[in-house]
């Protein structure tokens, strides 16, 4: 009876194990969104730099929710302060994409600023859609 109790356990451990590192929807690329990679740059209207200790962009996409657990995620990018560029975004997971689509683009910067349209998802002029490359985005200074 012993053993039978100690396999038991050791099944019911693995199988917790197997659960554990696969996950309940699937592996990163399994995403049912299909993400994708996107790269561009952010400057001001007269070509200069946005400068901050760090400055982020939020990729806010306009795809709706699959159903009522599946919401599109938002994904997330740094802007290089030495040249402009950004890529390697990430949402679900690290540097894996953003949703296939239109996205509402709001600016993040520590260390610094920017107008606060630009910070705010219902005020922000600054939309892009995946399907129209380059992705060059341009804000107005304060």
């Amino acid at each position: 009876m012993r053993t039978s109790k100690r396999n038991v356990f050791s099944l019911v451990l693995l199988i917790g194990l197997v659960v554990s590192l696969t996950g309940c929807g699937g592996g990163p690329d399994e995403d049912p969104f299909g993400l994708i990679q996107i790269d561009g740059t952010l400057k001001y209207s007269d070509g200069s730099l946005v400068q901050g200790e760090k400055v982020l962009l939020h990729f806010n996409p306009q795809t709706a929710p699959l159903d009522g657990k599946t919401h599109p995620p938002i994904g997330f990018a740094e802007v290089s302060t030495s040249d402009g560029t950004f890529g390697n975004i990430s949402s679900r997971g690290f540097q894996n994409g953003i949703v296939p689509g239109k996205h509402k683009v709001t600016v993040e910067v520590l260390g610094g600023s920017v107008p606060s349209q630009y910070t705010d998802t219902a005020l922000t002029p600054l939309e892009i859609d995946t399907a129209n490359p380059p992705f060059d985005l341009t804000i107005t200074k304060e």
